[in-house]
Protein backbone atom coordinates (compact mmCIF):
# COMPACT_ATOMS: atom_id res chain seq x y z
CA UNK A 1 0.00 0.00 0.00
CA UNK A 2 0.91 3.36 -1.49
CA UNK A 3 1.32 6.82 1.44
CA UNK A 4 1.80 9.88 1.36
CA UNK A 5 3.66 12.53 4.29
CA UNK A 6 4.94 15.33 3.02
CA UNK A 7 5.90 16.46 6.73
CA UNK A 8 8.16 13.09 6.80
CA UNK A 9 10.02 14.17 3.97
CA UNK A 10 10.21 17.86 5.16
CA UNK A 11 11.87 17.08 8.41
CA UNK A 12 14.22 14.28 6.67
CA UNK A 13 16.10 16.86 4.45
CA UNK A 14 16.78 19.01 7.76
CA UNK A 15 13.32 21.45 7.52
CA UNK A 16 10.70 22.38 9.58
CA UNK A 17 7.30 22.76 8.08
CA UNK A 18 7.50 26.81 8.69
CA UNK A 19 10.78 26.90 6.97
CA UNK A 20 9.08 25.72 3.88
CA UNK A 21 6.20 27.80 4.37
CA UNK A 22 8.82 31.37 4.48
CA UNK A 23 10.11 29.73 0.95
CA UNK A 24 7.00 29.20 -0.31
CA UNK A 25 5.68 32.66 0.87
CA UNK A 26 2.40 31.35 2.52
CA UNK A 27 1.21 31.01 6.17
CA UNK A 28 2.06 28.13 8.49
CA UNK A 29 -1.61 27.26 8.41
CA UNK A 30 -1.81 27.10 4.88
CA UNK A 31 1.00 25.17 4.77
CA UNK A 32 -0.43 23.05 7.21
CA UNK A 33 -3.69 22.73 5.45
CA UNK A 34 -1.56 21.54 2.09
CA UNK A 35 0.69 19.16 3.95
CA UNK A 36 -2.41 17.64 5.97
CA UNK A 37 -4.43 17.76 3.01
CA UNK A 38 -4.85 15.81 -0.68
CA UNK A 39 -2.20 18.85 -2.45
CA UNK A 40 -2.49 19.31 -6.05
CA UNK A 41 0.37 18.11 -8.02
CA UNK A 42 1.84 21.79 -8.88
CA UNK A 43 1.66 22.14 -4.83
CA UNK A 44 4.10 19.07 -4.46
CA UNK A 45 6.11 19.83 -6.76
CA UNK A 46 7.06 23.45 -5.00
CA UNK A 47 7.19 21.92 -2.03
CA UNK A 48 9.75 19.75 -3.31
CA UNK A 49 11.62 22.36 -5.17
CA UNK A 50 11.88 23.98 -2.04
CA UNK A 51 13.48 21.27 0.04
CA UNK A 52 15.64 20.05 -2.79
CA UNK A 53 14.08 16.98 -3.64
CA UNK A 54 12.01 15.01 -6.04
CA UNK A 55 7.58 14.79 -5.56
CA UNK A 56 8.11 11.46 -5.15
CA UNK A 57 10.11 11.26 -2.45
CA UNK A 58 6.93 12.24 -0.45
CA UNK A 59 5.21 8.57 -1.42
CA UNK A 60 6.26 5.62 0.40
CA UNK A 61 5.38 2.48 0.80
CA UNK A 62 4.34 0.12 4.14
CA UNK A 63 2.90 -3.70 3.99
CA UNK A 64 0.46 -5.20 5.82
CA UNK A 65 1.92 -4.07 9.53
CA UNK A 66 2.47 -0.80 8.81
CA UNK A 67 6.49 -1.01 8.32
CA UNK A 68 8.08 0.97 5.34
CA UNK A 69 9.12 -0.97 2.09
CA UNK A 70 12.16 0.04 0.35
CA UNK A 71 11.18 0.46 -3.46
CA UNK A 72 13.18 0.34 -6.42
CA UNK A 73 12.94 2.44 -9.25
CA UNK A 74 10.79 0.49 -11.82
CA UNK A 75 10.93 2.89 -14.47
CA UNK A 76 14.19 2.40 -17.18
CA UNK A 77 14.55 5.11 -19.55
CA UNK A 78 17.87 6.78 -20.71
CA UNK A 79 17.83 9.43 -18.63
CA UNK A 80 15.73 8.58 -15.45
CA UNK A 81 16.75 11.38 -13.23
CA UNK A 82 14.08 13.50 -15.02
CA UNK A 83 11.25 10.50 -14.41
CA UNK A 84 9.31 10.80 -11.35
CA UNK A 85 7.37 7.50 -10.40
CA UNK A 86 4.52 8.74 -8.35
CA UNK A 87 1.55 6.72 -6.52
CA UNK A 88 -1.95 7.80 -5.70
CA UNK A 89 -2.73 8.10 -2.28
CA UNK A 90 -6.33 7.13 -2.56
CA UNK A 91 -6.21 4.23 -5.24
CA UNK A 92 -2.49 3.05 -4.86
CA UNK A 93 -2.29 3.63 -9.19
CA UNK A 94 0.94 4.26 -10.21
CA UNK A 95 1.97 7.04 -12.73
CA UNK A 96 5.38 8.23 -14.43
CA UNK A 97 5.81 11.78 -14.97
CA UNK A 98 8.33 11.52 -17.82
CA UNK A 99 11.10 14.47 -18.77
CA UNK A 100 11.95 17.79 -17.18
CA UNK A 101 8.58 18.88 -15.55
CA UNK A 102 10.19 22.19 -14.74
CA UNK A 103 9.81 23.84 -17.94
Amino acid sequence: MEKIDILRTIRAHGFMAKDIAEKLGITTVAMSQQITGNPRLETLRKIADAIGCNVADFFYQVDESGNDIQVENEFNDTNPQNNEILYCPRCGTKFVVVGDTKN
